[in-house]
């Protein structure tokens, strides 16, 4: 469940927010702000000439926070700066020729990527996020990068993966990539796709881009998502969604838990708004909701744990909440109350998730994110003289076989329970290949978790895990698998 951490007061402006494992930075109003994850103190504060807008946000490079300013306000001139993350330390400016457009800025991790023009012809720009200096360039004919970090408001229209960069031209509805080395010359076409690209996000390896491929024979709109193999540029796989007629916001995200999901905000022309969730897995949309409830959609967050988001009841509603929903179902969860109304902004920096709200930054914490104390166990000791030191762990489990404080101690009660519920765990782990055999070992698993869970409240799912890590299962898969299996619908 999430618990509220921190609270940090700041006038209601609309927020954009960047940040790495450590720190965070956010523009608010005509103010960045450096952030503190592990404690949430605001560290520094710059002025800055700029509202946050659809076409310019900030990224994160290592320790290196790039954002746009307007000097005086001035819209005629853009500077792009680079702090330190850490200390608010300015490190560079690099004034744009061409900021008409602002600056939509991307990144592979090394370098910094957008379009300015250089000797009045558009270029692509590779620039060192340490200087701000170009480190290799070549000409767009025209195009320009209009894309920002996560908390892009507005459709994002470019992408990076697999150390390529995605971006689309809307007059031609195409797509272009190009590698980001030094030996590139000049963008490429992706084939395929020769309908007008929505908004473009990246998974992993992969770029998922959202299209409008026109209409059908009977006149019904064709939207859909398509999966893009980022080294090539090939389309793998295409998954329509014909009940929507637009759409103005995408959010992804790659876990172990939810990996190749996709949430998409949409709007349904002028019927009203809602969420929809995507599953590359499944090859379908696993739900949808707020077509006929009209739930108007500000921001959304997708974690590994649920789907966050900010939404209005109706569009002429002016009391808008958070709300909680459920990956599997989209079933609304309970959500802390917090104070003041929900802002513009929800970021998940993958530790935390920070909500913008009227009266400040609301910061929360998943509560089984830190990692479960588990006690030194004793080494192993086989007493069935039937069981070798080479079985597997599930030999091990269905023989009874789990370490004891005292092993000349009779198993207890707990003992006997727990060694079925760490029979039953791994026994999901080998039926995962076979859909409706995992389904079924599964449910059996959360049975007896249940079981246990209520019949000795002391113990938790620790308690598993260290059952587990005396099989032989690392650590750290125990951690996530039997998180991902106890919550499972």
């Amino acid at each position: 469940m999430w618990k509220q951490t921190n609270y940090i007061k700041h006038h209601h402006y609309k927020v954009a927010i960047v940040g790495n494992k450590n720190y965070t930075t956010a523009l608010i109003g005509k103010h960045i702000y450096g952030l503190d994850h592990h404690n949430g103190e605001i560290l520094w504060d710059c002025p800055n000439g700029t509202h946050f807008t659809a076409y310019e946000s900030g990224v994160c490079i290592g320790d290196i926070a790039i954002w746009p300013h307007h000097p005086g306000g001035a819209k005629n001139k853009l500077v792009l700066r680079g702090f330190n993350i850490a200390d608010g330390t300015i490190l560079w400016e690099h004034e744009k020729e061409y900021p008409h457009y602002g600056c939509g800025l991307l990144t592979n991790g090394q370098w910094l990527i957008y379009s300015d023009y250089l000797s009045d012809i558009q270029h692509l720009i590779y620039a060192d996020p340490a200087t701000g200096q170009p480190v290799h360039t070549f000409s767009i004919k025209g195009m320009h990068i209009r894309a920002g970090s996560v908390s892009q408001v507005g459709p994002s229209y470019g992408a990076v993966a697999d150390n390529q960069v995605y971006f689309n031209h809307r007059k031609e509805a195409r797509l272009y990539r190009a590698p980001i080395t030094k030996e590139a010359t000049a963008l490429i076409r992706v084939p395929d796709i020769d309908h007008d690209v929505l908004m473009l996000d990246s998974i992993g390896n992969n770029v998922l881009v959202v299209v409008a491929e026109g209409k059908d024979e009977s006149g019904q709109l064709k939207r859909a998502v398509l999966r893009v193999e980022a080294a090539t540029g090939k389309v793998v796989q295409r998954i329509p969604y014909p009940y929507l007629s637009e759409l103005n916001r995408i959010n992804a995200l790659a876990s172990p838990q939810n990996n190749g999901l996709l949430a998409l905000h949409f709007s349904n022309g002028g019927q009203g708004q809602g969420l929809m969730l995507v599953d590359f897995d499944r090859e379908d949309v696993r739900w949808h909701i707020g077509i006929e409830d009209e739930w108007y959609v500000t921001d959304v967050a997708l974690t590994p744990y649920d789907i966050v988001a900010c939404i209005f009841k109706s569009k002429a509603s002016e009391d808008p909440y958070w709300v909680r929903l459920d990956i599997e179902s989209g079933e609304q969860l309970p959500f802390p109350e917090i104070e003041g109304k929900p802002g513009n902004n929800i970021y998940w920096n993958g530790k935390q998730l920070i909500l913008d709200n009227s009266r400040g930054w609301a910061i929360l914490e998943w509560d089984e994110l830190a990692e479960p104390e588990i006690k030194p166990t004793p080494e192993l000791i086989i007493e069935p003289a039937s069981i070798q030191d080479e079985a597997t762990p599930l030999e091990k489990a269905q023989a009874g076989v789990l370490v004891r404080v005292d092993p000349e101690t009779p198993p207890s009660e707990a003992d006997l329970l727990l060694s079925q519920v760490v029979t039953a765990f791994l026994e999901c782990m080998t039926a995962q290949e076979d859909a409706d055999l995992f389904d079924t070992k599964v449910k059996v698993f959360q049975k007896q978790a249940k079981q246990l869970f209520e019949t000795y409240p002391h113990l938790g799912s620790e308690t598993i895990v260290a059952g587990l890590v005396q099989m032989g299962v690392p650590l750290n898969v125990a951690q996530q698998d039997v998180l991902a299996l106890l919550v499972r619908k």
